[in-house]
């Protein structure tokens, strides 16, 4: 009987400790949004959540308003602070059972930075990073950076680790560049703390970021939603990445240059042609512009040259590079960003003929060789040697199998909502800013109904109504086209553009910010600084423009059309004082496009004209991937966003 009394006492013991430990729940605990060096929402009210037991009574203290609130039976507490005015630093409290205690709090403007790797691209990785980043000393900026998560169902935490940063060089290196920008811009001109929060995910598509509710309207994607209890995320993401390496090894597994030995300069290339560096995969007439292509060039040196000191310079190469000079291997990198410069030891380099071979491997979107003849040389004591111009080339994986299609769970329907955007809800904010669209182009036209779905959906969840939502139109990217076609980054566009329909929402257009061989443009600072006009002029009111001229409507005048415009300022100008307009192809009732002769009329109107077309019914302005070198902008400079003036049915309807 003894025995088991003690029995007992051991076992109530056993539980006691439990509880006192780490396996009772927490007593009092903040949602991870909540931290130091935070900024919360200016004259909205100011939801405070997180967990406690049960029936506990949460009391919190800001700025001498106070709130309190009960947990609920499943642990969780809200409680809603009053407007208050922009000011700081407070200190906020929560008290129960403990009391936590937060310190340098701030009332300001608070923007959600959303979208794929254009939203994500990093300050350090633009142009003029080491400035820009030297200069970053912004007190009254605070940052947060929402971890990469994708959950199947809708999910209210973030990780512990997460906190609130205030805005220096050591913290913004690897925040986003587009946020970073945008809220530089607000603060510098608002004078009023600015808090963003970076939740992004780069090759992402517009679904992902959307609910399940909202995506349960779409029969396209009923099905796939209706299956969801089926479906096993992480399966998912291991069967997407075995088949991604698999197809990475089989890059260099399949090169004939590794079987061969083509880097040894005594090893002849059959099948070799010649072309002109530097230059990318994409216009170099090759059948897979994934992969490896082998790259020589001789040049001789004297002995005097031959004995100096040397360093060996590429520019940029995307995205891998093994650089041989004489058979030996000299240096290789990895990214797109990185200039390539070698030293060459003293003994490499021979009088007479010497022999530079580049093995470059390209993972996808262009690849090759993407820096400027200048970056190309062999820089020697007192001279350089030109190394662009003519190299021979052959290409080294010429059976590679194409690319596994991304099914990577990150695209997959919801699951960037369920764990990037419905962890912050119902964090009051300002505002969102958005930069995607580049992995929907294959859908552009269903584009038109999914982001104004998305933007819907992410209004309704956050409940306070229809909050400033800016995006960026995509940039103009890939090879120029040489007469007018079809493109599914034009209808991107005039897609985004659909969206301007939505109340409270604003387009900063970025069609002259591109680079013909980067997806991923590094001229953040004005893509930054054009979402800040945007949001200055219709959420904040300044008196300024912020958008440049806009097509109005279209007139017939014989075999010519006159475009009108809004949006002009002082009126419309071009880039450089030209006298033609460029980007701009006219058609007739074939619907056959030439490019036409554009010219300003006045202030407000443009004539279009082609020999080609005699009774002209359409025109189309900067209607391809890349249109190229554009000169349309407002008094502001202000680029046009592109356009059409027809209807007719374009190649992703």
């Amino acid at each position: 009987m003894k025995r088991k009394h003690l029995s007992s006492f051991f076992c109530l013991l056993a539980v006691w400790t439990m509880m006192a430990c780490g396996d009772r729940p927490a007593s009092l605990t903040l949602h991870s949004l909540f931290s130091d060096h935070m900024v919360l929402q200016r004259e909205q009210p100011i939801p405070i959540w997180g967990k406690a037991l049960p029936g506990t009574v949460v009391t919190v203290k800001l700025n001498s308003f106070t709130a309190s609130s009960e947990a609920g039976e499943d642990s969780t507490w809200l409680v809603e602070l009053p407007a208050q005015k922009k000011g700081g630093p407070y200190q906020l409290e929560v008290l129960a059972d403990s009391t936590l205690r937060l310190e340098d709090v701030w009332l300001g403007d608070v923007w959600i930075c959303s979208g794929q790797s254009n939203m994500e691209w990093p300050l350090e990785r633009v142009g003029n990073a080491s400035e820009e980043i030297r200069q970053a000393n912004y007190g009254q900026i605070r940052l947060f950076d929402v971890p990469h998560q994708m959950e199947q169902s809708p999910s209210e935490s973030l990780p512990d680790s997460v906190a609130w940063k205030v805005c220096s060089p050591e913290t913004i290196k690897n925040f986003s560049a587009v946020g970073y920008f945008f809220g530089r811009e607000l603060q510098q001109e608002l004078d009023v703390p600015i808090g963003l929060i970076s939740s992004n995910w780069g090759g992402t598509n517009v679904e992902a970021w959307t609910s399940a509710v909202m995506l349960g309207e779409f029969p396209s994607h009923r099905a796939t939603i209706a299956a969801y209890d089926t479906i096993n995320l992480k399966e998912m993401a291991s069967i997407a990445s075995l088949a991604t390496d698999s197809w990475v090894q089989a890059i260099d597994s399949l090169d004939l240059g590794l079987q061969e030995n083509w880097s040894n300069p005594e090893i002849e290339w059959e099948n070799s042609s010649t072309v002109v560096l530097p230059e990318v995969f994409e216009r170099l007439d090759v059948p897979n512009t994934d992969g490896v292509i082998w790259f020589k060039k001789t040049l001789y040196l004297s002995e005097n040259e031959a004995n100096q000191d040397a360093e060996i310079s590429l520019g940029r190469i995307d995205e891998e590079d093994f650089t041989y000079v004489n058979g030996q291997l000299v240096g290789s990198m990895i990214g797109t960003d990185p200039l390539r410069s070698y030293k060459i030891k003293q003994g490499v380099l021979n009088e007479g003929l010497n022999t530079i071979i580049v093995r470059v491997k390209d993972k996808g979107w262009t690849g090759g060789f993407k820096g400027t003849p200048q970056q190309m040389n062999l820089a020697l004591e007192n001279k350089k040697l030109d190394l662009s111009g003519e190299w021979e080339m052959n290409i080294g994986t010429v059976d590679l199998p194409i690319a596994p299609k991304n099914i990577h769970p990150n695209n997959f329907p919801t699951t960037l909502f369920n764990g990037m955007i419905k962890p912050l809800i119902p964090f009051s904010i300002k505002g969102a800013i958005w930069y995607q669209g580049e992995s929907n182009a294959t859908r552009a036209y269903a584009y038109r109904e999914m982001f104004p779905a998305m933007i819907k959906d992410w209004r309704v969840h956050w409940g306070q109504g229809d909050f400033p939502f800016y995006f960026v139109q995509l940039a103009n990217y890939r090879a120029e086209q040489a007469s007018p076609g079809e493109s599914t980054w034009a209808e991107v566009r005039e897609s985004q553009m659909a969206a301007l329909k939505i109340p409270h929402t604003g387009m900063a257009v970025a069609i002259d910010l591109g680079e013909a061989d980067n997806i991923h443009p590094k001229n953040k600072q004005e893509v930054g600084r054009r979402l800040a006009l945007e949001a200055l002029s219709k959420t904040y009111h300044h008196d300024i423009l912020s958008t440049g001229p806009t097509y109005s409507r279209q007139e017939v005048l014989g075999d010519k059309l006159r475009l009108v415009f809004s949006n002009i300022g002082d009126g419309m100008k071009t880039g450089k004082n030209d006298k033609e307009l460029r980007g701009f192809a006219i058609a007739g009732k074939d619907k056959q496009f030439y490019w036409a002769k554009a010219v300003l009329e006045s202030d407000s109107t443009i004539l279009v004209s082609s020999q080609y077309v005699v009774r002209p019914q359409a025109v189309r302005y900067a209607w391809a991937d890349n249109p190229g070198a554009l000169n349309l902008y407002n008094s502001v400079h202000l680029p046009a966003s592109p356009f059409r003036t027809d209807s007719w049915k374009v190649s992703t309807e």
